[in-house]
Order: structure tokens, then C-alpha cells, then sequence
């Protein structure tokens, strides 16, 4: 694979590895110094992708910068991977889900197992809503699969390598292994949950009311003792009052006697 991007141009570089030792003077130290200096190249990161040109497809070399500021358009349409894509018969993984797919009264097919599935296409570009879209992170080739394949490392039909094909969000990759008993033992004790969640939810909606009501009567005592503390405190004044006016009354009565002991 060349080592220049076929977009951008972009090429090895080359430059210097500097290696310092010391502490910053910033952090209480002397400061930095280097101790080793070595010459080095910079490799850019070079993809080869499929993209669209000239109404066809080729294979290009280009650099990861390139590819995520959207410079290469890559084919819109994507093909099933079929049996080379998936997992052989030989996986014990593959027979227990298709087995089990049976047990949940589904009539197994002579033509196709789960290493080589023909779903039912409801789409123009033959995807099913619930069937999983992604690309081979090695030669970047569009593969499709069955959302029962969620999980499983199988090989591109492409380059042949192993790829694990991804989750979706929200899904539980452990609800494909299991078997309808447990299914059924999962569904009732979920309702059970369920039931002691709404009883749960009765017992919190019953205490809300009862501090609800609490909190109404706490605040009518409050607002009463605010009353019943503004009155007094009036009172209070009213004393004050009083008081300051007896203080001057018995100012006045020293000075008249101290004038006719004068006399």
C-alpha cells in the first residue's frame, strides 16, 4: 500500500524525538533539560477504502482526516453477506440459538441454517428494519446480518477477516441464549417485581399524603406563633413606652426636690 494519501497528499514526515528529564520551574524544580535527541519519521494513517468515482467503485488509499471531513464518498449500497459472512455449522454458539429458535415453534428450514440466513426483505434496498448495518473496519465493506447474529466474530465476505458484529443499543445479548423456560421464569418474575413495585408505590403515595398534611399543619402553627410573636412584641414596645415615660416622670420629681432643698 503506498504511504501518500491519494486526497490530501499527505506523506511521512520526518523529525526529531526529544527526551527531557528534570522538573518544570513552575512545579519547584531547575527546570527541563534534554537530554537526548533522535531522529524519527511520521507515519500518516492510511486507510484503503472503496470509494465512489466516475460512477464506480475503486480503492483508494487515503488518510483518516480526509475520511472523517467527509472528502471520499463511499458506495450507498450494501450487500448481504450471506453464508461466508457468518459463522460456520461447526459453532456450538450458532447451533444452540438456531435450536432453540425451534423451540419457539419455528419450522427449521432444509436450505438455510443460522450460518446462512435468507430473511424475509420488506425494504426497497432488501435491509430489514431490524437487521444490523455495518461496515468491516479492516477494507471498510458494507456487511448485513440478522439481529440473531448480535455477538458472534464471523468472517468478511470481503477480506476474510474476523469481525464481531456489533450490539445495537438497548439490546441484551444474553436474551438470545436462553431457552423458553427461562423466558417464561423471566416474564414471571418480572411481574412479580412489577406487582411489589405498584404496592410500593402505594405505601410512598400514602406517606406523601400523610407529610402533605403534616406539612400543612406545621405551617398554620407557624403562621399562628408568628401572630401570637408580633403581638408581643407590640406589648414589648408598649412597656418600653411606659417605662421611658416613668424614667422622665421621676427625673422631673428629683429636680423639684432638689430645688426647694436648695430654698
Amino acid at each position: 500500500m503506498s504511504k501518500v494519501c491519494e486526497i490530501c497528499g499527505k506523506k511521512p514526515m520526518t523529525g526529531n524525538k526529544i527526551i527531557r528529564h528534570g522538573l518544570e520551574k513552575a512545579k519547584g524544580g531547575i527546570g527541563l533539560h534534554t537530554t537526548g535527541i533522535t531522529r524519527r519519521r511520521f507515519m500518516p494513517n492510511l486507510q484503503s477504502v472503496r470509494v465512489k468515482e466516475g460512477g464506480a467503485t475503486v480503492r483508494k488509499t487515503v488518510c483518516t482526516e480526509c475520511i472523517r471531513a467527509g472528502l471520499v464518498e463511499k458506495p450507498s449500497f450494501f450487500q448481504y453477506c450471506g453464508g461466508a459472512c457468518l459463522h460456520s455449522p461447526d459453532n456450538n454458539k450458532a447451533k444452540e440459538r438456531s435450536t432453540r429458535m425451534d423451540e419457539f415453534g419455528q419450522e427449521p428450514n432444509q436450505e438455510e441454517n443460522f450460518g446462512e440466513m435468507e430473511p424475509t426483505l420488506s425494504s426497497a434496498d432488501g435491509i430489514r428494519e431490524t437487521d444490523i448495518v455495518f461496515d468491516c473496519p479492516y477494507c471498510g465493506h458494507g456487511l448485513v446480518i440478522d439481529n440473531r447474529g448480535a455477538g458472534l466474530v464471523i468472517a468478511c465476505a470481503n477480506c476474510g477477516k474476523s469481525v464481531q458484529v456489533p450490539i445495537p443499543d438497548g439490546m441484551d445479548i444474553s436474551d438470545l441464549d436462553q431457552g423458553p423456560e427461562n423466558l417464561q421464569l423471566q416474564v414471571r418474575t418480572l411481574r412479580n417485581a412489577l406487582l411489589k413495585a405498584e404496592n410500593r408505590e402505594r405505601e410512598l403515595q400514602k406517606l406523601l399524603s400523610g407529610l402533605t398534611e403534616r406539612r400543612s399543619s406545621l405551617e398554620r402553627a407557624r403562621t399562628a406563633q408568628l401572630r401570637s410573636l408580633g403581638d408581643l412584641k407590640q406589648a414589648c414596645e408598649r412597656v418600653q413606652q411606659q417605662i421611658t415615660e416613668a424614667s422622665i416622670m421621676l427625673s422631673r420629681m428629683n429636680d423639684l426636690i432638689l430645688a426647694q432643698l436648695k430654698q
